[in-house]
């Protein structure tokens, strides 16, 4: 009987790493569908030039309401009426809980005749929303390259910015 020598061969397991690629697949996918809709909510428009708020950007952002140059209200690259607009937001106050909880981002045109923005302010303050973003572009002197957001509060409670 020998005791000591009995030869013990480790085993090593294979390592399958195909169920590995399967997630890293998923996963790209995932980014490049989410990363093409938001840019759905941004229409070709010309934005004001402003420094804006630091850090703020619009992917934060609940519902993007795009002014083009003719004054049309654009929401995720569809041309909407008022009505329609004012429907949405109404939507989106509900989902978000309330008229101080929704988060606005309203990109106008610098073209657009300003009829079009104080229309909305206006019927966004009837909804009681009297906070939201006003996208700006960071002026070429600006050292940061990223668009910015300014805030804006709308007419009626504490005047605007």
């Amino acid at each position: 009987m020998r005791l000591g020598t009995s030869r013990h061969r480790e085993r090593v397991e294979r390592l399958e790493i195909t169920s590995l690629v399967d997630v890293v697949f998923l996963l790209i996918i995932f980014f490049l569908t989410t990363s093409s809709l938001v840019e759905l909510s941004k229409a070709n428009i010309e934005l004001s030039k402003a420094r804006g708020e630091d850090g703020a950007t619009s992917e934060t952002t609940g519902l993007v309401i795009n002014i083009d140059e003719d004054g049309r209200y654009i929401v995720e690259s569809e041309t909407i009426g008022f009505t329609d607009l004012m429907r949405k937001v109404d939507a989106e106050v509900r989902k978000s809980g309330g008229p101080e909880m929704v988060e606005l981002v309203i990109r106008a045109d610098r073209r657009a005749s300003l009829r079009s923005v104080n229309r909305l302010a206006e019927g966004l303050v009837d909804m009681d929303v009297t906070k939201w973003r006003l996208a700006t572009e960071r002026p070429p002197d600006d050292r940061r390259a990223a668009p910015g957001i300014g805030s804006a509060i709308g007419p009626g409670r504490g005047g605007g910015r």
